[in-house]
């Protein structure tokens, strides 16, 4: 039986180059997609032996895909391509079931790797995201960096409500629809957030809620009802 592999990215060029390669890799079937929503149902139909994903996706994230196929980890080997090489990305993304975790930027050779790896029962993990989680730990270990306790009455619950949703890989769309409040009320309680911790660059939110989840939500949504 052929194998089959699943891209899920909108960035038409990663899945155009992602094709050939698990072509060569010994996967000749290969569809592409570009949402969570796509992706959930393809991979519930198809039960594809690999999938790659994208974090960032239009409608939701790669964390939701994850989630929502989580009953498929022992047939379906999920790997996780991200621009991110922050360990703590990596680390959410092993959480929730993925085999692995590459770099956009990483080579084909490690990419081909990567695949060999997690086909093998190995989980498997870019050579810079280790690399940062090293440094990190080496620092700490000597004194040299120390992480600040998060001063939490800067934000209001729903300012966290707002983050905590986020953090579960939801848009702001979907956080407005859940919280019953308007998309633009969302963006205003996320540029909020941003100017309180002087928070500034591309998705500098979803790795802030990311990397602080244990002070902002110690015990998940139950620390930030009413």
């Amino acid at each position: 039986m052929k194998k089959k592999a699943i891209v899920i990215d909108d960035h038409p060029l990663i899945g155009k180059s992602l094709k050939p390669l698990l072509n060569y890799c010994g996967y000749p079937d290969v569809m592409l997609l570009t949402t969570s929503e796509s992706g959930t149902q393809t991979i519930n139909s198809e039960h594809p032996n690999l999938v790659i994903t994208d974090i960032e996706l239009p409608d939701g994230s790669g964390f939701d895909v994850l989630k929502a196929c989580s009953h498929l980890l022992q047939e379906t080997k999920f790997i996780v391509i991200s621009m991110h090489k922050e360990y703590s990305f990596a680390k959410r993304a092993l959480d929730l079931g993925a085999s692995g975790y590459i770099v956009k930027s990483d080579d084909e050779k490690l990419i081909c790797d990567c695949i060999n790896s997690v086909e093998a029962g190995s989980v498997f993990i870019s050579n810079s995201v280790h690399a940062q989680e090293n440094d990190f730990t080496i620092e700490k270990a000597s004194g040299t960096i120390s992480k600040p306790d998060l001063d939490l009455s800067l934000i209001t619950l729903q300012e966290r409500r707002v983050l905590y949703l986020m953090h579960q890989g939801k848009t702001s769309k979907q956080i407005g629809k859940e919280l019953n409040i308007s998309y633009r009320t969302v963006q205003n309680h996320r540029s909020n957030i941003c100017a309180k911790y002087k928070l500034r660059g591309t998705n500098v939110l979803l790795k802030f809620a990311i990397e602080n989840a244990d002070h902002l939500f110690p015990e998940g949504m139950l620390t930030i009802r009413d």
